[in-house]
């Protein structure tokens, strides 16, 4: 089995990532980073999203990730690509949505 912490530090070692800017990207402590280097199950959301990050693709270094065929792979981690993109605005138009509903309820 593939050490996920350790395709983390490769990738963050090839892209001259610091510790403290992935942290910042990825809103968690600089601790939790060393933790995601440590773990051998790091999380694939988090290698996803440091790896967006970074324009590195770690998700196909993973055995369970990797298909024969390169190109329905590269079509695959696109989707995927798209598909967290897709989320993350999900996500930032839901705070927005919350916060102009506490703002319209603070105002009434």
């Amino acid at each position: 089995m593939t050490h996920r912490g350790d395709l983390l530090k490769s990738a963050m070692t090839e892209t001259k990532t610091k510790v403290a800017e992935l942290a910042k990207h990825l809103e968690v402590t600089r601790h939790t980073i060393y933790n995601y280097l440590a773990d051998p199950l790091t999380n694939i959301d988090v290698l996803m999203k440091a790896g967006k990050y970074m324009k590195y693709d770690i998700i196909s270094k993973l055995p369970e990730f990797a298909k024969a065929n390169s190109k329905e792979s590269q079509e695959n981690l696109e989707y995927k690509m798209k598909y967290f993109e897709l989320t993350e605005k999900m996500l930032m138009v839901m705070e927005e949505n919350n916060a102009l509903k506490s703002a319209k309820k603070r105002k009434s």
